[in-house]
């Protein structure tokens, strides 16, 4: 398979809203947000053609947000949205695997004015 974001992201929405109802969970960046809530950002990176031909691979970011006040939260949500991906990691038979990497870029964000905590769970992606 070749790297395609939309049917990666709409498993991945659809794994996240299963997992935890009560989160926001986005497709792409939203103008503003209301926490807790896990966006689809984009690949880091696409490697063509790895292990065998039309063999795809990317490492997908998706960020975590919380309010400012909730570190520990943020943890939490990582947490959530690894078990959601290792729950099935063909998403739905989307992808061949998908396995949570690691938990990167812990900072604050600035969403339409407000100012939240954020890190990034990054899911390497075999298509």
């Amino acid at each position: 398979m070749s790297w395609q974001r939309a049917p990666v992201v709409a498993a991945l929405v659809a794994a996240f809203s299963e997992a935890a109802e009560h989160v926001a969970v986005f497709k792409v960046s939203p103008a503003t947000v209301n926490p807790p809530a896990l966006v689809c950002v984009d690949p880091v990176t696409v490697t063509k053609r790895t292990s065998a031909m039309s063999v795809d691979q990317t490492d997908f970011a998706v960020t975590a947000i919380v309010a400012l006040d909730q570190a520990d939260e943020l943890s939490a949500l990582l947490d959530t949205a690894d078990s959601a991906v290792m729950a099935d990691p063909t998403l739905g038979k989307t992808v061949w695997a998908a396995t949570p990497i690691e938990y990167r870029n812990f900072r604050l964000l600035t969403i339409g004015g407000a100012e939240y905590r954020a890190a990034d769970l990054i899911i390497r992606i075999d298509l």
